[in-house]
């Protein structure tokens, strides 16, 4: 067993310095592997802020239409909202004054009608007369 013991620590004296060579060497190879993902990263990311610095250039210029939209919109809500309030205030007029608006214009058509029967046979002859002249 002892001599198990000393074999073991032989080998493990000559295999530390290889795997901590091996070790190093993996180390190396994976700082490598970062730094060249760190920079890329970086190129990434000014490519990334230059884009945004584009759409925050675009965004201002249709910022402008986008308010012309909004108060255009805000506009015709206006004039729908005011031609409802005129129709309802129409019809409740109509609806309240109905009766007088009927008489109004019966008296304007008996009216009329008793114009048109009062004139005579000489009135319509001169009216003939002046359309011929004319």
């Amino acid at each position: 067993m002892d001599q198990f013991m000393v074999s073991s620590a032989y080998v493990a004296n000559l295999l530390i310095p290889v795997i901590v060579c091996i070790l190093l060497v993996f180390l190396i190879i994976f700082i490598y592997r970062l730094t060249v993902i760190v920079k890329r990263l970086e190129k990434t990311i000014d490519k990334a802020e230059h884009s945004l610095d584009l759409v925050d250039k675009s965004m201002e210029k249709l910022q402008t239409p986008l308010n012309t939209v909004v108060k255009l919109s805000e506009t015709v809500d206006k004039v729908h909202d005011a031609g409802v309030v005129a129709f309802k205030q129409s019809r409740d007029y109509i609806n309240k004054n109905s009766k007088v608006i009927k008489e109004k214009i019966s008296s304007v058509m008996s009216f009329k009608k008793k114009k048109d029967n009062s004139k005579t046979m000489a009135d319509i002859h001169d009216e003939i007369n002046e359309n011929k002249e004319v």
